[in-house]
């Protein structure tokens, strides 16, 4: 890592819950470089059901909705 370590983080996406019993969020990140280009990550974060449901509530609301106006 001397030299070339990283300079910085970059939020680059954010991918919606996925997973019904333990829900997860994957997140894409990249690290820009000191001796130039970058490295990308996409973890994988468990999520709490009470943060995951609201989500998928509203993406059914709205579906639902569309259907509606249709």
């Amino acid at each position: 890592m001397r030299g070339g370590g990283p300079v910085g983080l970059r939020l680059v996406d954010v991918h919606p819950p996925e997973g019904f019993i333990v829900p997860t969020v994957t997140i894409d990140l990249e690290m820009p470089l000191r001796r130039g280009g970058a490295a990308e990550l996409s973890p994988g974060f468990p999520l709490l059901p009470l943060f995951a449901w609201p989500y998928r509530v509203g993406k059914v609301g709205s579906m639902i909705r569309d259907r509606v106006a249709e």
